[in-house]
């Protein structure tokens, strides 16, 4: 995030929901919330958009690496042989 001045984005997006809701719920103001319900209603679009690379690189870097032990739960081909001394015990 500190490459591409991302955080700074974040911040203001944060910033901009907190006065939303101070806004509209806590001073009642009806017609300014109303305005910013709407900004906030089509954000999930402009995050896309301003973070596009960001999401992208993170797409990217969770398909290459392998190490990731969930991927590798998922991946994992080796296949379970079932030993005749291994059930024994266990009936």
């Amino acid at each position: 995030m500190r490459r591409s001045g991302s955080l700074n984005v974040f911040i203001g997006i944060v910033v901009f929901i907190l006065i939303w809701v101070v806004v509209s719920k806590v001073f009642k103001m009806s017609l300014l919330g109303s305005i910013l319900d709407k900004l906030v209603s089509v954000g999930g679009l402009v995050l896309v958009i301003l973070f596009q690379d960001e999401i992208r690189r993170f797409l990217f870097t969770l398909g290459t690496h392998h190490s990731n032990p969930v991927i590798r739960f998922f991946t994992n081909s080796k296949k379970a042989t079932t030993k005749q001394e291994d059930i024994m015990p266990i009936v």
